[in-house]
């Protein structure tokens, strides 16, 4: 079974990890751990938030051919906040 990690460490960074998994049985977490994120970036799996083509789910969804577990990372800035900025800028 063929899956997908992506995980954007900053805005500049983005990282793909193709996996092809023997075990059609294999949840998000079992995919973030083969695909070696974790460890990589020193995130705890159990305070991430993930989704499977933008969708969120848990780590214990079981995922389907073709899947791509993206992992969520909190925002910065609120993005009201963060048009209001660029707005501000521009009319300067």
């Amino acid at each position: 079974m063929n899956v997908e990690v992506v995980y954007g460490a900053s805005t500049d960074e983005q990282e793909l990890i193709k996996l092809d998994l023997e075990n059609s049985q294999t949840t998000v977490l079992m995919a973030l751990e083969q695909s070696g994120v974790l460890v990589k970036h020193q995130l705890a799996a159990d305070t991430l938030e993930c989704g499977v083509w933008n969708r969120q789910v848990k780590l214990d969804h079981l995922l389907q051919e073709g899947d791509r577990v993206e992992i969520y990372r909190a925002l910065l800035i609120d993005p009201k906040e963060a048009r209001r900025l660029r707005a501000a800028k521009w009319q300067c």
